[in-house]
């Protein structure tokens, strides 16, 4: 029996009662995670992507998205994102250059749009307070959402996935969730449409969940399916564009300080800009700018040499690679020497 007192026969009230109760425990929580790529679109170049989220009620968001190569970890990645959104503005480091730019609020719609598409599978809420959440396939996706909208319906018949009873609310061609009947509001499996054109977008199990703080139970494993939705035909809609395995491998729910200190951001031989003209070192009497971004073009090397699972036309087209972008980095070091090294010295 559910432990949140659910009347039976179920109700739809109650269902999303139980629903928004198991996600109103959540008021903070940080999540590290790792997938693969897309497993039908072969991609060699790439291992796995890891990423951060985390995100409190108060509107603090932290984001940390990097890849792992064939030859470079992910923390050495060229092209690995840092951010961090407070109600006083947004935060980005753009650790290939080194350089932490700070822009006003309320979050910028560049920003918004480059956000990881599984946000609100993870978090289950909007994190952004001075900006109206953003629909997913034509429609608002999170718990709040799914609680306030009068348009969900209780199927009259439970349903077993994995195992578990389920009880199902939906709105037919928009929403579908499976919220577990003998642990109450935990989702599932999850359905998500394309509203224009009423087709299958995205399935979503959630599963191996954890009791973590507070009651709080978080999945530790989420696996999507993407599909065509945009194909012109019936069979078409069906096929699988991606299949994805979102592993957790760290979660910290309820701890509102450690959200707060993800707001220093920052790596060796960082930079703040202070205007078009100016810059300064984040942390005083550390590494100088120009120093990180030699040091760190040498362990890309290293890593290029030291993997020995590496095809011969990678080991020998990454080095180059990277010997271009050390050139291109020695005369950036070179430019911002003068400005981070001199002037700060």
């Amino acid at each position: 029996m559910s432990g949140y007192g659910a009347e039976f026969p179920k109700t739809v009230s109650g269902v999303k009662r139980e629903l928004l109760e198991s996600h109103e425990k959540r008021h903070a929580l940080y999540v590290e995670y790792r997938f693969a790529r897309s497993t039908m679109i072969p991609v060699t170049t790439s291992r796995y992507v890891r990423r951060v989220i985390a995100a409190d009620r108060q509107g603090h968001f932290y984001l940390d998205n990097g890849h792992e190569h064939d030859s470079m970890e992910w923390e050495d990645d060229p092209y690995r994102k840092i951010a961090f959104v407070g109600p006083n503005g947004t935060q980005v480091l753009r650790p290939l250059d080194r350089v932490v730019d700070r822009y006003p609020a309320p979050v910028s719609p560049s920003f918004l749009h480059s956000l990881p598409g599984e946000l609100m599978l993870v978090l289950g809420w909007w994190p952004f307070l001075d900006v109206a959440e953003h629909e997913m396939y034509g429609h608002k996706r999170s718990i709040e959402e799914v609680a306030a909208d009068a348009d969900y319906a209780l199927r009259d018949e439970q349903e077993v996935i994995g195992g578990r009873n389920c009880d199902v609310i939906e709105i037919p061609h928009v929403d579908v969730l499976w919220v577990d009947s003998d642990h109450g509001g935990l989702v599932r499996r999850r359905e998500l449409y394309d509203v224009p054109t009423g087709a299958l977008a995205l399935t979503v199990e959630f599963d191996e969940y954890r009791d973590v703080r507070d009651g709080a139970q978080i999945p530790m494993s989420i696996r999507t399916i993407a599909f065509d939705y945009t194909a012109q035909s019936p069979e078409g809609r069906l096929r699988h564009l991606n299949h994805l395995h979102f592993k957790i491998d760290s979660v910290r729910a309820n701890d509102d300080a450690s959200i707060l200190a993800l707001a220093d951001i920052t790596l060796p031989g960082v930079i703040q800009r202070i205007n078009d003209d100016q810059y300064s070192l984040v942390t005083e009497g550390e590494q100088c700018h120009a120093q990180s971004l030699k040091e760190w073009a040498r362990r890309l090397i290293r890593s290029s040499q030291g993997r020995s699972d590496v095809a011969s036309w990678s080991r020998l087209g990454t080095p180059i690679a990277f010997f271009l972008g050390g050139l291109i980095a020695g005369t950036l070091g070179w430019f911002f020497r003068r400005i981070a090294c001199r002037v700060l010295s």
